[in-house]
């Protein structure tokens, strides 16, 4: 089924006071700072090293103010966003038809395409 759009929230873990992936600590203040400082849309973007080095943009986030949730205990800041993926799509298995309707279909998978 091809939709325009998929409206989506994404929501990315942001540890402070501890190492991240990559083993760089960030203090709560600098991403406090960080995340006061969001204005505006932001791209998604699909970044393959081999393809796409400087990255493909395959969306945007809302321009919504962005919420953020803390927590101490585990030194973790949690940021939703709200964001479209442009063109997209789910992949799905269509049980039923009548009359060129589909009157039942299971739903197997998302995709974006262009």
């Amino acid at each position: 089924m091809r939709q325009k759009n998929i409206k989506m929230q994404i929501v990315l873990r942001f540890p402070f006071d501890h190492p991240d992936e990559n083993g760089v600590v960030y203090s709560k203040q600098a991403v406090e700072q960080a995340i006061s400082s969001l204005h505006g849309k932001l791209p998604v973007l699909y970044r393959d090293n081999g393809m796409y080095l400087d990255g493909a943009v395959i969306g945007c986030t809302s321009g919504n103010t962005p919420s953020a949730l803390w927590n101490e205990d585990y030194q973790i800041c949690e940021v939703f966003f709200d964001a479209n993926i442009y063109y997209g799509g789910i992949e799905c298995l269509v049980k039923d038809m009548e009359n060129g309707i589909v009157t039942s279909f299971e739903i197997t998978s998302l995709g974006i395409s262009k």
